[in-house]
């Protein structure tokens, strides 16, 4: 019996140590943590939470000007690469398809940019001078 009481003790003695390394590890990855959160490290989370924090509710309108700002980014954007489909702006820019849906109409509507293709393949250019002038000239 006493080869018995020897083994536990020494198990239990094996997993108490192993239980105390495992703590001390925690503890410095939470020291860590926390350092570098307050030396600028979290910034990257913190923007990501203040970004959450900021969205508006489900179903509110947006701005005038936050329509025009992404107006204005996939008017851009479909300029410097043109013949995308609106799941590669989407995936490019950061947006859903709900979200420049009507962006993409009012430049489609200005004249500022021209599809081609219909439904899924409908993909974008942006309007050159001579097709835009030949297009507002009609009624």
């Amino acid at each position: 019996m006493p080869a018995m009481i020897d083994l536990q003790a020494r198990v239990r003695e094996i997993l108490d140590e192993a239980a105390a390394k495992l703590a001390a590890v925690f503890r410095e990855a939470a020291v860590a943590g926390v350092s570098a959160s307050l030396d600028g490290g979290g910034k990257a989370q913190l923007a990501t939470l203040a970004k959450v924090a900021g969205r508006r509710p489900k179903g509110a309108k947006r701005s005038a000007g936050e329509l025009e700002e992404l107006k204005a980014r996939v008017a851009h954007f479909i300029a410097e690469h043109p013949g995308l489909r609106v799941e590669q702006l989407n995936k490019a820019i950061g947006t859903t398809t709900g979200e420049i849906a009507l962006p993409l109409r009012k430049l489609i509507g200005e004249n500022v940019v021209r599809t081609k293709g219909a439904k899924r393949a409908t993909t974008y250019f942006a309007v050159t001078g001579r097709a835009a002038a030949k297009k507002s000239t009609r009624k």
